[in-house]
């Protein structure tokens, strides 16, 4: 139950904070958000990019995360009826993990030309609270995270 209050106050932070930098949505604008499922060594997480753009102008969503090289992970990215497809992938570039919270760090890329603001969120039963990350479209933002284990 705390879990779930902690999350739903930090959305509402991260709109309150976001509410200055509105601007009128055009007719072909439309919120966009993506969030693949990432299981590192049996942690499950998940990481959202959000923004607020025409679809038709962004090409895709990539994450890219980077794990110690004897973690395990699997992914799950669904793009069935979504405006934007995404895409996960995963490399194993770390030094050996050997106990403790395991080191990650996540890259993430709205690959578009134009250079709109990004809202990213990582949540989930590794991170101990919701994180809130702003990036610009066109850019790469890279994340350092360390997940806790149960």
């Amino acid at each position: 139950m705390r879990i779930a209050v902690r999350e739903a106050a930090s959305i509402v932070l991260a709109v309150a904070l976001m509410a200055p930098f509105a601007q009128p949505a055009l007719a072909d604008e439309q919120w966009c958000s993506t969030d693949p499922v990432f299981l590192v060594a049996g942690v499950q997480f998940r990481a959202s990019a959000g923004f607020t753009a025409d679809p038709a102008t962004v090409q895709q969503v990539t994450y890219e995360l980077s794990v110690p090289s004897n973690v395990e992970v699997s992914v799950y990215a669904d793009n069935a009826n979504t405006p934007v497809p995404a895409y996960a992938t995963v490399t194993y570039d770390g030094a050996p993990w050997e106990s403790g919270p395991i080191p990650v760090t996540l890259r993430v890329t709205v690959v578009t030309s134009s250079g709109f603001a990004v809202a990213i969120t990582v949540y989930g039963a590794g991170i101990q609270q919701p994180q809130s990350f702003t990036g610009t479209a066109g850019e790469t933002a890279s994340i350092p995270l360390e997940l806790a284990l149960p």
